[in-house]
């Protein structure tokens, strides 16, 4: 039976996931909202493939990903930021947009446990690329959540606005 962290900040979104995979009888789930809670879980109970959410309050997914690599972890991130799934198609990370059909995801991590050391390779590349160009991971996190608080301000002006 294969272990699969999932890890998300939308506790819903963890059930369902849970749910779906443990009907198959082939994973075992853990669940855990921050990557701060999932980071202990990847040394203390080693999963076979990590599913995390790109953007999460707290650690950032990017971040996770790193730590999850480091320990030969194969990952499939999932968002629902339109532009960070075109970069995640881009860099050729296995990914899923939200919202995800349940076939998708079932089929996504049985290809992704089987070709662990390509989603490795991938992975590893494109976040050394990253640090390559913007330096610390933190850093480009950080830039990546300002912008992210500014559009969503603008975006809510323009609502304002509106009515």
């Amino acid at each position: 039976m294969r272990h699969v962290l999932v890890v998300d900040h939308q506790p819903q979104l963890c059930t369902l996931v849970r749910h779906t995979l443990e009907r198959t009888g082939k994973y075992r789930v853990s669940c855990a909202g921050t990557g701060e809670q999932a980071l202990p879980v990847l040394d203390r109970d080693r999963p076979n493939l990590v599913v995390l959410d790109i953007l999460m309050p707290g650690m950032p997914g990017i971040e996770l990903a790193a730590h999850a690599t480091e320990r030969s972890i194969p990952i499939i991130a999932t968002t629902d930021e339109r532009d960070i799934d075109e970069r995640l198609s881009r860099l050729g990370w296995s990914y899923l947009a939200k919202p995800f059909r349940l076939e998708r995801l079932l089929d996504e991590c049985a290809a992704t446990i089987a070709e662990t050391q390509e989603n490795l390779r991938i992975v590893n590349a494109s976040l050394a690329r990253l640090l390559a160009t913007t330096g610390d991971v933190k850093d480009m996190v950080a830039k990546l959540h300002a912008l992210r608080a500014h559009v969503g301000a603008t975006l809510e002006a323009s609502r304002r606005l509106r009515h």
